[in-house]
């Protein structure tokens, strides 16, 4: 009992029902987590029941009885007992007995994953610039209920940004006679979070983040007011406030008494998800800026690459006639009238090499058989060039260059065979070729196609455009999709939208034709019937059927 007896040197939060005095805190371990405390409660009062976010809890009574409470469970504890209290729950203290209960708690906070920070960007926007003051809300509200404490989003200036109908109302009294006053808190044991808190002048602190890029301050994520333990000359302070509010000083301290009171382990676990929600949002904006200054990038690479293709087509076109006066030389009355090199065809096998279609490849060739008497000069020729262009993706010169001296060989040592038969087995070798490419790394593909539509689902989506941006033809995207996935394309996309869709509606009061546009649908009815075909009821009967207590007003 000497130990209980002696803690006159500690950092003491003193409230109605008790106090805690803190024997260790983060700041003096190594690893920065570990809280230890001693909690006593008075005779006939309880702590009531809170909210413990992501702290595991061991209590060992050291003194007294009475009961406790866990997630609704009561059991009667008395000296000696140890009690574990899991992360994530809720619990309450009563003390029946005569003497103080007594009890010491060590607390573990479940250490959080810290987000990465890989780029180094420069910022010239405000933050609700970049991000809309929807996402931020939606981030606010989500926050807050987590915590059980109202959180707010700032711009570099201290403007509020997110809606705050949460202020408490001794705040809002306080704010209606004069400008709230704060400073950076100061603790007896020179607590580590020091430079994050601030204490208004009737001792109400509010934790205070800042999101940053670089040595740039974009806003702020503050935390509602809260109180440590109830200062012993509040009621002198109050005394003031109440006389010009023209009401009873008994009033306004209960008024004060209402605001949440909050023990120090639980502010290093609210902390360290203000810090990880800072670092999302920061993460937010410099993937927004990257996306921006690579969507210019991929803008000059277009424009360079258009005025590429429009120079091979002006050179194409300046070579034809030396190539085909090169081929045709003599003006024999047996050659045919068309003796033009036929561009057209090399672009369209190599289409249809890379759309992997088969059938389209003899329909192609069939067009131009016994148009040129000197047909293998030209067969020759398109082998040359589709080994560069229709191969290249295949990032395989040892198969590149086996087709092409197979193909080579072919032409140099046929008899009666057709050119154009030699050109139509070389097509759809490459065609092999590519297939086995893609087979061989079908699953890495499939992930790759997956992520690309979980990032882009929202936005004007077709198989016709994946598969593009894939280099494979719609068909096959369609038919390893259903295989792997074991859903539909269509499915797929319509899913993730209607699970979008159903989070505005159960969180937000934002109008269902904005809905279906934020989660890709261009048409209102349209989305409406797909919404009530799948969920069973319209949207905005899936509104009023969930609990309508969290909606933004």
């Amino acid at each position: 009992m000497k130990l209980l007896n002696s803690l006159d040197i500690h950092d003491t939060q003193k409230f109605d029902w008790g106090e805690i005095s803190w024997l260790h805190e983060p700041l003096d371990s190594p690893y920065g987590r570990l809280s230890v405390s001693q909690v006593k409660i008075y005779p006939g009062c309880e702590q009531e029941n809170h909210f413990h976010l992501g702290e595991e809890q061991l209590l060992l009574v050291v003194q007294g009885e009475g009961s406790f409470t866990t997630n609704g469970k009561k059991a009667e504890i008395n000296e000696s007992m140890i009690i574990y209290i899991p992360p994530h729950s809720e619990h309450g203290v009563l003390n029946t007995g005569r003497e103080n209960l007594i009890f010491i708690i060590v607390y573990v906070p479940i250490r959080l994953i810290q987000l990465e920070k890989p780029y180094t960007i420069t910022m010239y926007k405000n933050i609700q610039e970049i991000i809309s003051i929807e996402v931020l809300q939606n981030i606010k509200e989500q926050l807050s209920e987590l915590l059980k404490l109202s959180i707010h989003i700032y711009d570099a200036n201290h403007q509020i940004l997110t809606v705050n109908n949460e202020q408490n109302e001794f705040c809002k009294l306080c704010n209606s006679l004069n400008q709230c006053s704060k400073r950076k808190y100061a603790s007896d044991s020179n607590n580590q979070l020091s430079d994050t808190m601030y204490k208004c002048d009737y001792d109400l602190i509010e934790l205070e983040i800042p999101i940053t890029i670089g040595e740039n301050i974009l806003g702020y994520i503050k935390s509602d007011r809260f109180i440590l333990g109830y200062p012993k000359d509040i009621d002198k302070k109050t005394d003031k406030m109440a006389q010009k509010l023209e009401i009873s000083n008994c009033t306004l301290l209960n008024i004060y008494k209402k605001v949440p009171d909050i023990i120090k382990s639980r502010i290093y676990v609210i902390y360290e998800h203000l810090v990880i929600v800072a670092q999302f949002i920061q993460v937010m904006v410099e993937r927004s800026i990257l996306e921006d200054e690579l969507m210019e990038k991929d803008n000059e690479i277009l424009m360079s690459v258009k005025e590429k293709i429009h120079l091979k087509n002006a050179l194409k076109k300046a070579n034809n006639k030396i190539y085909n006066d090169k081929i045709f030389a003599g003006g024999s009355s047996n050659i045919a009238t068309e003796t033009i090199y036929p561009y057209d065809l090399e672009i369209s096998l190599e289409d249809t090499i890379k759309e992997l279609n088969i059938e389209k490849i003899e329909t192609s060739i069939n067009k131009y058989r016994n148009k040129y008497r000197d047909s293998k000069n030209i067969v020759q020729e398109m082998i040359i060039v589709l080994s560069r262009t229709a191969l290249r993706g295949l990032e395989n010169i040892e198969v590149i260059s086996h087709i092409r001296k197979k193909y080579d060989k072919s032409l140099q040592s046929m008899d009666r065979k057709d050119p154009w038969d030699i050109l139509k087995c070389f097509c759809m070798d490459c065609i092999e070729e590519h297939k086995k490419a893609i087979q061989s790394n079908k699953r890495e593909l499939i992930e790759n196609i997956n992520m690309y539509i979980n990032t882009h689902y929202k936005e004007d989506i077709s198989l016709n455009i994946v598969a593009e941006a894939f280099y494979i033809s719609p068909n096959y995207l369609s038919s390893i999709f259903n295989e792997k996935n074991h859903i539909s394309f269509s499915d797929y996309i319509q899913d993730l939208r209607l699970e979008e869709a159903k989070g505005y509606l159960k969180t937000t009061r934002i109008k269902i034709g904005d809905i279906a546009k934020m989660v890709g649908y261009k048409n209102n009815s349209y989305f409406v019937n797909v919404f009530k075909k799948k969920i069973g009821m319209t949207p905005n009967e899936y509104r009023k059927h969930e609990d309508t207590s969290n909606y933004v007003d």
